[in-house]
């Protein structure tokens, strides 16, 4: 894999994020009724202090892995080190973000972000490209 491969990769990445984002909301009517009817009560829920937390926390998290993604473009040490712990830190705030409803389309899309992203964490630490996040450290 080239260092523009690489990054192809990680742009990839994100448009599979945003497509999901837009698959989700777009398919979101094809949904049974009930469904439908949970994700509107969950929309319109009263906030609480629990939510805010867990609000702020995703928006800091989504923050955190848009700095990282352009640490992996730029081949930054520091980027590598800190992609297992972004990982880590997603899988913990799944059971806390509550039920997941989407559609398959949307889980589709989700699913093919999965598959990148295990590709990028497989390149960073078990490709000759590693080395490319050494040499960031010279520079």
């Amino acid at each position: 894999m080239t260092k523009q491969g690489f990054r192809k990769l990680v742009v990839l990445h994100w448009l599979l994020v945003i497509t999901g984002v837009a698959v989700s909301l777009a398919t979101e009517r094809f949904l049974p009724a009930e469904l439908r009817a949970y994700l509107h009560a969950r929309e319109n829920d009263a906030f609480t202090q629990g939510r805010v937390v867990l609000d702020v926390i995703g928006v800091l998290f989504i923050i955190f892995t848009v700095a990282l993604s352009v640490g992996l473009f730029r081949f930054r040490l520091w980027a590598k080190k800190l992609l297992p712990l972004s990982y880590v830190l997603g899988i913990l705030l799944i059971p806390a973000m509550g039920a997941n409803v989407q559609t398959g389309w949307a889980s589709l899309t989700f699913y093919l972000c999965s598959l990148v992203d295990g590709v990028i964490l497989a390149l960073v630490y078990f490709s000759p490209l590693k080395e490319e996040f050494e040499l960031s450290r010279v520079l």
